[in-house]
């Protein structure tokens, strides 16, 4: 921003008279050669903080408002992205007087407005002073204050490693540097202005560059830095009892007075009397988690250090019970219905991605929804499109001089200029993705911050650059409190749709308009009983209405009494897991379950309020409160983290069949393509020993097997469970929401697919810790996909460093050998897809010695024809071909890095560069000594069977069982190359050993 010699003068005017509000006269010493004071500290202080960061710990969190990004490296702590909202805090700490030193190397350091901060937070308040460390200066800033004070100038080179000294004693800050090559430092001056403090915390952060920190450092003596806050005074465990079977666990927390009380990690000394029995897992203070491991008692003791206030809990542990087993009958329920072609959605969010990127297109994410199928494209964000200048390619900020009250959570998107000088987003780009993939879209429109002209040329521009159909969304969310600025009321949110619904018709009639509900799930619950949401909970932000039961209740009411303004109303769904009191395995995995049933009542339901209109779903997936606002703790966050398992994978797929089920649901779109926090399908890597970039999460390997049961089947099958067992249960915990009366779950869920014929395939979910055995009258089936068994592995015992990393244990889905049978058996917790006819081929005889493992296969989706129907049983497998058949058979996701590490000779555009890039990266397969993969040769026998070990050994399967299937049909030859045939032999083999 530039500034004339007028505003320049305001500015120092105001500058001025901050200093005399705040009592902090602003000066800035001259930088020199030396600071003896500075230099003989490290001797006489002791060190009070210390990271080397050779192993990851949970010293570290995020300041309010921001979320800590970096992860540990080779030794380091390194920034895992650019964005200036990521900083990370010496955590529970914070001293009057100090010497804070740290290394840091900056790969480039070249980008306009990039710089380095390290924040001096005042404990009292959330004012902080930040040193900005950049190219060419060093400079201090003031939250809340216009500009900058410089130090000094110093010139920062890429990549070089540079040792800093901070030292902070009242309102003055003095600092060094050198290259870690120099032997001396230089003393770039003393600034005394910061805020008024009794004491100060230290975080790291950064815009525009990506730091790396070393040997992070804080002397202090114990005489300047005396406890000034409140004192913990009585201390008592949640359950001074609990009863835990072998293999349970559950979260023990404390409850401690006053609240003001900071608890840090060493505040609280943890025990248990017999880790045999009940072993403890945590790091905080405040909670723990217990596992019961044998049969016995144990006592879990806190103490505070002074052993001042102690606190027991006795735990009593009994056996596991013994698997039980039990059977469910099915049966076909009325007519098929056509599933609507566009039911099958993701957002496919880049608005929060401004300030950040300067590219938008990602050949990756076209490849990602291509594999996992999707059949529409909501864009361009969920909240940030409400705040979206398509015009500009930029979002409604206070960051942007133009909007100064307007604070969004955007104001990152614009630090240093509108989108930190990076290029927008506009519709050109927004709709590349779903032009190439030539799939519909729904777009959120915003409808708040625009006149009803400017909205009907975005309309017009968007129906030019869309080459499949459009829907248009008025808004999103906008029943939340925080949006009662710009609607007041849902009265003046109805004003503005029906002028918006009016100018979009008058463009297109054929164009669908969707408006904003409130599901029915929320809405029940707020009118049933105000008191079981609070303001302020994790579901919503402050509450600027003043009357959040007021706001709800005539939400849908009113949107009801004016269907003359909206094709298609447009809810969301998420789960939310706001408490973990009393939760184990089976209790969570028991509210997924009931939350699900819950929900495909209250669809049916509410489709009754809305009489011919369509429903759009156009968000759905898992929340947290916890991890979302009342967890502060970046390692309890992540030990609690339930969000990236199997269970809420499973459960998003039986909630999108209740979808298709219900009948009432057209548009659904799952929330979202690409997140690290707890919603994303992928995600980026954190843990370096993992070789892709981006990590495959569990709802990944769901809704990729979605895709394919939606490309092969477009009809759907009700079915009815008249045999089996069922609980009557409701949805009050972990939530702490009451639906108000108890729903019927079956142990065993069912959905049949098919085409217009009948019924083709089934899906099934066992919802119990029960090894169920299914069946359907008169009907052979054959299990092709299986997943789950495991749904939250590490409950509760995370040992996360970075809440936002990937899972560590990740399970893949598996496909069983078993052939057709008239029976099934569900291990517990498991979803199953079966297939209710078997595939053959023309030229496999029924006497041909590979038949049963061909057709098997070809059943199972991994064979496939390969000219004019037939499969070529005699004819050399090539080695990308053998390659597919093990991609397909391992189940294992593909490589979405923007640039993964594959063969010279496998390009983009070979339709077998994701199988070869998957199973490469899993160390399957190899290349030839000039990096080539010779992708169309014939495969020899020895290299087939030397990549079917390897691939037993990613499953961890013996793969000594496979010798006894190297005969290939009677041909004891190994010279030559393999046939098709010995091909599926050898992946069947691969199914069957264990």
């Amino acid at each position: 921003m530039k500034y004339g010699v007028k505003q320049m003068s305001l500015l120092l005017v105001f500058a001025l008279l901050f200093s005399l509000i705040s009592g902090v006269p602003s000066r800035v010493s001259a930088q020199g050669s030396g600071n003896s004071d500075i230099d003989q500290l490290p001797g006489s202080w002791p060190v009070v903080f210390e990271d080397t960061f050779a192993t990851p710990t949970s010293r570290w969190d995020a300041p309010p408002g921001s979320y800590m990004n970096y992860q540990y490296e080779n030794g380091r702590f390194v920034a895992k992205d650019a964005n200036s909202n990521s900083r990370a805090r010496i955590k529970g700490k914070s001293w009057a007087k100090f010497l804070l030193t740290f290394n840091v190397v900056i790969p480039d350091v070249s980008a306009a407005g990039a710089f380095l901060r390290v924040d001096l937070g005042d404990t009292q308040s959330s004012n902080y002073d930040s040193l900005l460390i950049k190219k060419n200066k060093v400079s201090l800033y003031k939250s809340g204050v216009v500009g900058e004070t410089k130090l000094a100038d110093y010139t920062l080179d890429s990549s070089v490693q540079y040792d800093f000294k901070v030292l902070v004693q009242g309102n003055s800050v003095a600092v060094q540097v050198k290259k870690q090559t120099e032997s001396a430092y230089q003393t770039l001056g003393t600034y005394t202005g910061l805020f008024q403090a009794v004491k100060r915390t230290v975080s790291f952060g950064h815009n525009l560059l990506k730091p790396s920190l070393d040997d992070v450092r804080v002397y202090a003596l114990a005489a300047d830095n005396p406890y000034t806050g409140p004192v913990l005074t009585s201390l008592q465990f949640y359950k001074t009892a609990m009863s835990l079977k072998v293999g349970d666990t559950e979260n023990l927390r404390v409850i401690y007075e006053p609240k003001q009380v900071e608890l840090d990690d060493d505040s609280l000394i943890w025990s248990s009397s017999n880790e045999q029995v009940a072993k403890l897992t945590g790091s905080a203070a405040k909670a723990r988690a217990v596992t019961a491991v044998s049969p016995g008692t144990a006592v879990i003791q806190a103490v505070t250090p002074d052993n001042n206030l102690i606190v027991t809990s006795q735990v009593t542990v009994t056996p596991a019970p013994p698997l039980e087993h039990d059977s469910a009958e099915f049966a076909w329920n009325g007519p098929k219905q056509k599933i609507p072609a566009d039911l099958y959605g993701v957002n496919y969010q880049k608005l929060n991605d401004l300030g950040r990127v300067r590219t938008w297109y990602s050949k990756r994410d076209i490849t990602l929804m291509k594999e996992l199928g999707v059949s529409l494209l909501r864009v361009p964000d969920g909240t940030a499109a409400n705040y979206y200048r398509y015009k500009e390619g930029s979002l409604i900020n206070a960051n942007d001089p133009r909007y100064p009250n307007h604070k969004t959570g955007f104001e990152y998107t614009s630090v240093n200029g509108i989108n930190n000088g990076l290029p927008g987003i506009f519709l050109e780009d927004i709709y590349r993705a779903p032009n190439e993939l030539q799939r519909p879209s729904t777009f959120v429109l915003n409808v708040a911050y625009q006149s009803i002209d400017e909205i009907k040329e975005q309309v017009a521009e968007i129906k030019r650059l869309s080459q499949q159909p459009i829907r248009i969304e008025m808004g999103n969310e906008f029943y939340l409190n925080h949006y009662g600025t710009e609607f007041p009321s849902v009265t003046n949110y109805v004003y503005k749709a029906r002028q918006v619904y009016q100018a979009i018709k008058q463009i297109d009639p054929a164009i669908k308009v969707g408006i904003v509900i409130l599901d029915k799930w929320q809405e029940t619950i707020i009118v049933g009983n105000p008191a079981a949401h609070q303001p302020n909970d994790p579901l919503d932000l402050p509450d600027t209405s003043n009357n959040r039961y007021l706001r709800w209740e005539e939400w849908n009411r009113t949107i009801a009494a004016n269907p003359d303004i909206y094709d298609a109303v447009v809810p969301h769904e998420y789960t939310g897991v706001h408490s973990i009191d009393d939760l184990t395995q089976h209790t969570f995995m028991d509210f997924l379950a009931v939350n699900n049933e819950n929900r495909y009542q209250l669809i049916k339901e509410q489709a009754l309020q809305f009489p011919g209109k369509e429903f759009w779903i156009t968000e759905y997936g898992g929340i947290s409160g916890l991890i979302f606002g009342g967890e502060t703790n970046l390692t309890e966050k992540g030990r609690i983290h339930l969000g990236k398992t199997p269970a809420y994978a499973m459960h998003y797929m039986e909630r999108f069949l209740n979808f298709i089920k219900s009948g009432n649901v057209q548009v659904s779109a799952y929330h979202c393509l690409i997140d690290n926090q707890f919603f994303g399908i992928i995600q980026d890597r954190f843990d370096t020993t993992n070789k892709a970039g981006m990590v495959a999460l569990p709802p990944y390997y769901i809704f990729r097997e979605l895709g394919k049961l939606l490309q092969e089947h477009d009809y759907y099958y009700d079915m009815n469970m008249t045999s089996g067992g069922f609980r009557m249960m409701n949805n009050a915990t972990p939530a702490d929401y009451v639906y108000g009366k108890d729903l019927r779950v079956d142990d065993v869920g069912a959905w049949g697919l098919g085409d217009e014929n009948g019924a083709r395939a089934v899906v099934f979910n066992n919802r119990t810790n029960k090894e169920i055995q299914v069946s359907i009258p008169n009907q052979q089936m054959m299990p092709v996909w299986q997943y789950g068994g495991d749904p939250v592995p590490d409950f509760l015992v995370n040992d996360y460093t970075i809440w936002r990393q990937e899972p560590k244990t990740n399970p893949l889905p598996v496909v069983p050998v078993d052939g057709f049978s008239a029976q099934v058996t569900l291990k517990p917790y498991t979803m199953m897809v079966v297939k209710l006819q078997g595939k053959t081929f023309s030229d496999v005889g029924a006497t041909h010695w590979a038949k049963v493992y061909i057709d098997s296969l070809a059943s199972k989706g991994i064979a496939a024809a390969k000219q004019a129907g037939n499969y070529l049983p005699e004819e050399p497998v090539s080695r990308a071909d053998f390659t597919v058949m093990l991609d397909k058979a391992l189940q294992i996701s593909h490589d979405y890095s923007d640039a993964p590490a594959v063969f010279q000779d496998v390009y983009e555009t070979h339709p077998a560069h994701g199988a070869i890039t998957a199973i490469a990266g899993k160390g399957i397969v190899l290349g030839d000594q000039t990096g080539q993969f010779h992708p169309n040769q014939p495969i020899t026998k020895p290299d087939l069977m030397a990549m079917t070990e390897r691939a037993a050994a990613v499953l961890g399967k013996d793969a000594n069982q496979l010798l006894s299937y190297y005969s290939f049909g009677g041909t004891n030859s190994l010279s030559a190359h393999a046939t098709r045939a010995e091909a599926a032999r050898m992946i069947y083999a691969l199914l069957a050993i264990y």
